[in-house]
């Protein structure tokens, strides 16, 4: 009987790799890759799971080549369940479905593996966490946003009760809460009455740092990325800048507003707001190196984020992964999972999350105006903080529960980061 069988169910990041869940599910899989090929002699399968989308995971064309080859390499599989569907994101009716399925593939695995452990990422698969399961299956549930923090639909009605259920659901059971971040903490604990007990802290981050030049681009840019849905604010970021070209007028503001299917129309109001405005180009596609082309050229002076309440918000970080030793620098709200990966002034901008357009791009002109060593001190702090805090593989290591391998694991992580820094230090 083989050791481990590491198991991913997500709809996102398995069949697609973009901002967001997405991204984190992936980073997850890169993680789990870098132990494979460790010294470590740790022995686990790797399996990844998501929805029977119609014409695509059926035949597994939708998986990531990235996802295919790890399952492939660690002998593991690539799996689809719930009912065949055609839309993106499944009605909440169909979620018993999905986790019905997901319950039954995670009970025949046990019969292969001493020890099961499986990451459900996201709402189709959330009732699956609160099965009872053989003793050697141990369940976590990442709630990467929840209908609280971020309104389902443009309607106001929303998927809390569902949530509210599994979370209460878990008390009975063995699985735990992944807290993504201290203020998803916080916020599972006041909104939800989650019991502490359930709640694991293993904060969100990325695996691996690709730091690269680049030729600059002209002329200086802002740059932000995200669904474009209210809570994002990206009209009100429109009219920050709007102010912000008075003063500076050779800025531009490159806007990457990801279409949401519950805000179509504050989509296309934003995109009509940006094409009458000078100064500002849009993408609107799900491309994962947009982000990092802008961030590591040295005409990017900031990477914005202004989401009301967000439970982590990956951009800072890949911000910080992909950019240069000038910059960008970071300016996120001070309220929510944002807030907890910047300290104002420090590594980074806080501005009041509550800050009409004006106060919010008077933070924008300040951070633009700093000196050069200013600005390399900010940048140099906040990549410290993202390999010491929010690198992603020490942080899910302590869920593995692998025993004896720990230590010859945390010798090859303290390594690469001892990696990380030094090239931080040369720049």
């Amino acid at each position: 009987m083989k050791q481990l069988a590491i198991v991913h169910a997500s709809h996102d990041g398995i069949t697609t790799h973009h901002c967001g869940v997405g991204t984190m599910v992936h980073e997850h899989l890169v993680a789990l890759k870098w132990i494979l090929e460790s010294s470590s002699g740790l022995d686990f399968s790797v399996y990844a799971v998501t929805l029977d989308f119609q014409n695509s995971t059926s035949n597994h064309e939708g998986f990531t080549e990235f996802t295919s080859k790890l399952c492939r390499e660690s002998n593991g599989k690539l799996l689809s369940c719930g009912p065949p569907i055609q839309e993106r994101w499944p009605s909440p009716e169909k979620w018993h479905d999905c986790s019905n399925d997901l319950s039954g593939i995670l009970a025949d695995i046990s019969c292969k593996y001493e020890r099961v452990l499986a990451f459900c990422h996201d709402g189709p698969f959330s009732y699956s966490v609160v099965e009872r399961y053989p003793d050697n299956v141990f369940v976590y549930w990442i709630p990467h946003s929840t209908s609280k923090t971020n309104v389902y639909d443009e309607k106001g009605t929303g998927i809390s009760q569902i949530e509210a259920e599994v979370i209460k659901g878990v008390y009975q059971s063995s699985a735990k809460i992944v807290c993504i971040s201290p203020y998803m903490r916080q916020h599972l604990l006041s909104e939800y009455e989650a019991s502490p007990s359930s709640l694991i802290d293993v904060e969100n981050g990325l695996s691996m740092f690709n730091f690269r030049h680049e030729e600059s681009l002209s002329p200086q840019v802002i740059f932000m990325s995200g669904r474009c849905a209210p809570y994002k604010r990206m009209l009100e970021v429109l009219e920050a800048f709007r102010l912000v070209r008075q003063q500076l007028t050779s800025f531009q503001l490159v806007l990457h507003a990801i279409p949401d299917m519950c805000h179509k129309d504050y989509y296309r109001e934003v995109i009509a707001v940006a094409k009458a405005q000078s100064g500002v180009t849009t993408y609107s596609d799900f491309s994962t190196g947009l982000p990092a082309q802008y961030y590591s050229h040295k005409s990017c002076t900031i990477a914005l984020s202004a989401a009301r309440s967000e439970p982590f918000g990956l951009a800072p970080l890949e911000a910080r992964a992909s950019g240069l030793s000038t910059g960008p620098l970071i300016l996120v709200p001070d309220e929510g999972g944002l807030a907890c990966q910047v300290t104002d002034s420090v590594d980074g901008y806080r501005f009041p999350a509550t800050s009409g357009p004006g106060e919010m791009a008077n933070v924008m002109i300040h951070a633009i105006c700093r000196t050069h060593e200013e600005r390399k001190e900010l940048v140099r702090n906040g990549r410290y903080r993202a390999i010491k805090r929010n690198w992603l593989l020490p942080n899910i290591v302590p869920l593995l529960n692998v025993g004896r391998f720990y230590d010859q694991l945390a010798v090859a992580i303290d390594a690469k980061r001892r990696e990380y820094i030094a090239t931080i230090n040369r720049q």
